[in-house]
């Protein structure tokens, strides 16, 4: 029982955490900039030295602002659950960067049941990443591949500049 309060205490200082890294501090987007926020699922695949492992169901939210070059800026929070083993369940928390085709993640995560917490990170794509979790305790990685539901993150379209034109009445 003692575990088990250990690790909903942990989960929940991962998910205040997460909660206030997804909280945009920062000034609202400009013309060029735009923040997008969206919710997903998506099903995760585990592999690794025991070969592929049954699928977990992932869901979560992402927070990325992306300006008018398409350079990504942002944060996620996503919690992976193995339907096969609730304990096992993953809350990560992720900040991502690169541009609107691919994003670079890394974060730290919990697994819930255990309390055991990890380093994670990965690339991202259009509704598909492949990424890593490293435990602190066991240097041996937990490989995944997954695909979900989050759409391609578009660049900020740039504001036309109005085009004036003086009208010159003459009598």
């Amino acid at each position: 029982m003692k575990s088990l309060t250990g690790a909903l205490v942990a989960g929940a200082v991962a998910a205040c955490i997460g909660a206030a890294a997804l909280a945009d501090p920062s000034p609202l987007p400009t013309a060029s900039e735009t923040s997008q926020t969206n919710g997903f699922v998506g099903l995760t695949i585990p592999f690794g030295p025991q070969g592929i492992q049954p699928p977990h169901l992932t869901v979560g939210m992402r927070r990325a602002s992306v300006d008018g070059a398409g350079s990504v800026q942002g944060g996620e929070l996503s919690l992976s659950i193995d339907p096969f083993d609730l304990g096992n369940a993953r809350l990560r928390v992720q900040v991502l960067s690169g541009n609107s085709a691919v994003q670079g993640a890394l974060g730290v995560g919990i697994v819930v049941g255990s309390g055991t917490v990890f380093a994670t990170g990965g690339v991202l794509g259009d509704g598909v990443r492949v990424g890593g979790d490293m435990p602190f305790a066991n240097p041996t990685p937990d490989l995944f591949l997954q695909l979900d539901t989050l759409p391609r993150l578009a660049p900020a379209e740039t504001a036309a500049l109005p085009i004036c034109a003086a009208i010159l009445c003459v009598d």
